[in-house]
């Protein structure tokens, strides 16, 4: 996930809202066009609920806009106990962190204030994680 997040925050501002769009409306297929997934992978990807998949774009699409970071915590999936293929619960966590500050930037000329016009902008901060778990049945 690292590779991905410096990749794309080495483009300019408008082809990375180009990508962080794309997130955003498709999340499997986002995530299917820039992962090599292992069979594995794409099964869990394909079986995440539509709801699930446009929380995680939204989400990590608006970070990926902003430039914050994208964690990614993942464990290797643990060797089947049994004769079930399944005997763990996959469960998706994540943690969004934002913090939107209102900030004045001062315009114009004059002295003590006067003649200046205050133009508001945003700065955003924040981290997305997300980390897989594996739970046992």
């Amino acid at each position: 996930m690292e590779g991905l997040t410096a990749e794309l925050y080495a483009l300019p501002q408008p082809q990375l809202l180009i990508k962080a769009n794309a997130l955003k409306s498709d999340f499997k297929l986002f995530m299917s066009d820039h992962f090599d997934f292992s069979p594995e992978q794409q099964n869990d990807l394909a079986q995440l609920s539509a709801s699930d998949a446009v929380y995680l774009g939204a989400i990590s699409g608006y970070k990926l806009e902003h430039r914050l970071p994208i964690v990614l915590i993942k464990p290797e999936r643990p060797a089947s106990r049994g004769t079930e293929e399944d005997d763990y619960y996959k469960i998706v966590r994540t943690e969004d962190l934002n913090a939107i500050e209102e900030e004045e930037e001062d315009e114009g000329g004059g002295n003590g204030g006067e003649g200046r016009s205050a133009q508001s902008r945003e700065r955003v901060t924040g981290t997305l994680t997300i980390e897989i778990i594996y739970e046992p049945k």
